[in-house]
């Protein structure tokens, strides 16, 4: 909730201001949208210029990434539309796999949000693949965690087992393997992942679940 108001909030605040800025020379655009707006102004702004503190847009666009697909993703989107016509001083460098800030957000909350799924998956996919050792488990976690929000469960569990299958669970920020299977519905992956990491607790919990899934439903017997 509080993420969605802070968007809100923001993407108001931007829409006056760019208004403001383009109705000096189109009064009639008084209630253009953000990207109509941006479609008035130059391609670039210039290295000094911007409408919103800078690290306020940045702070809510990397928090729109823990939202699941909501009507304020739209709003996000277009934040990231802005800043991605900023001056290069005010897109501040990010970690793998977001390093183009507004670019790479843009692509995953599209997806998040149902368009171009395709496209936002091959392009973390590739980022994951590209992942050096310094740069740790973080882009594999991002893929997952994008494949689980737009329900690809199956996907999800291959991406983990083969990303993260030595990872320390404590410390990831997606769903566990554990989790993933039980969405899928499939938990021979946990049982073969189990077996690499000499993982013995989850081996046997892989196995019951999948002995469970396969045991018929015991139906009652009428009384005499």
């Amino acid at each position: 909730h509080c993420i969605r108001r802070l968007l809100v909030a923001l993407h108001e605040e931007l829409r006056d201001r760019l208004r403001a800025d383009v109705q000096q020379h189109h009064p009639e655009l008084s209630e253009a949208t953000i990207p109509e707006l941006l479609a008035m102004l130059p391609e670039s702004f210039g290295d000094d210029c911007y409408h919103i503190d800078t690290s306020h847009l940045s702070s809510v666009v990397q928090f729109s990434l823990y939202l699941g697909k909501c009507d304020e993703l739209r709003q996000a989107i277009e934040l990231c539309e802005y800043g991605k016509r900023l001056s290069p001083r005010f897109q501040f460098a990010n970690d793998p796999p977001f390093e183009d800030q507004y670019a790479d957000c843009r692509i995953y909350l599209k997806a998040v949000l149902g368009e171009d799924v395709e496209v936002g998956i091959a392009h973390f996919r590739a980022k994951a693949e590209a992942a050096s050792e310094e740069v740790g488990t973080y882009p594999a976690e991002v893929l997952v965690n994008l494949l689980d929000r737009v329900g690809r469960y199956g996907d999800a569990v291959a991406a983990s087992a083969r990303y993260l299958a030595q990872a320390d669970v404590r410390r990831l920020s997606c769903p566990s393997l554990q989790e993933l299977c039980q969405k899928a519905g499939d938990f021979s992956p946990l049982a073969e992942v189990s077996v690499r990491r000499g993982d013995l607790v989850n081996y046997a919990a892989a196995l019951l679940q999948m002995r469970g899934a396969a045991s018929p439903t015991p139906t009652a017997t009428p009384a005499s």
